[in-house]
């Protein structure tokens, strides 16, 4: 099967590569509660495509189903068996999906599905947990340009039609984040603590 390939990207996008790559594998052995269904063999697959141990995970490529939003997780299960399984396709005959310029989309969306978006959704269970993993999304992504810029831009554009979710009312969930460092949790307190109250606020009735 054709998996994930390293060899394409310059030396530096290697080195970030490997760490995205080996955060991901670590995290798909770990205990999760989304490990369901289409969650499950995503996950799975995640690791199968990124040349993880195969005797930690047996894959097995179920038949596909329906294909419509109400089963969004589909798209990105069976984008990455187009990519495990490319060599078998361009052997068909010709069609949209064995087009070389559409194989060569449907990897760059994959790489970026496994090494980056993976991680940020088997992660987003906990809420006091999403305002960390939703900056080092962004974070993460303003790292992906070295290996794909428009990859990276465009997952940026998306992410910024979002920012409802990093909110000041949403960033005090860190506080009780046990992912957020504790220096951080403690600066982000005293900041508050030093926060004096409006004059005009009225007070509670007794």
């Amino acid at each position: 099967m054709s998996k994930f390939d390293s060899s394409p990207f310059s030396e530096e996008a290697k080195v970030m590569l490997a760490g995205f790559r080996a955060r991901v594998l670590a995290l798909n052995k770990s205990d999760l509660s989304l490990r369901r269904d289409n969650y499950k063999e995503f996950a799975e697959l995640c690791t199968l495509f990124l040349d993880g141990d195969e005797n930690d995970s047996i894959v097995t490529f179920k038949r596909p189903g329906a294909l419509h939003k109400a089963r969004w997780m589909a798209k990105l299960v069976y984008s990455i068996k187009i990519c495990l399984l490319d060599k078998y396709i361009s052997q068909l005959s010709g069609g949209p999906i064995t087009n070389p310029q559409q194989v060569v989309k449907v990897r760059e969306f994959v790489n970026f599905a496994t090494l980056l978006y993976s991680e940020w959704w088997m992660t987003c269970s906990s809420a006091v947990d999403a305002p960390w993993h939703d900056l080092q999304l962004v974070h993460n992504l303003l790292k992906y340009k070295t290996v794909s810029p428009n990859v990276a831009e465009s997952a940026l554009r998306a992410f910024k039609q979002h920012l409802s979710y990093l909110t000041a009312e949403m960033i005090l969930l860190a506080l009780f984040s046990s992912v957020v460092l504790m220096h951080e949790r403690r600066g982000l307190a005293d900041k508050l603590l030093s926060i004096k109250p409006m004059a005009s606020v009225d007070q509670p009735l007794q």
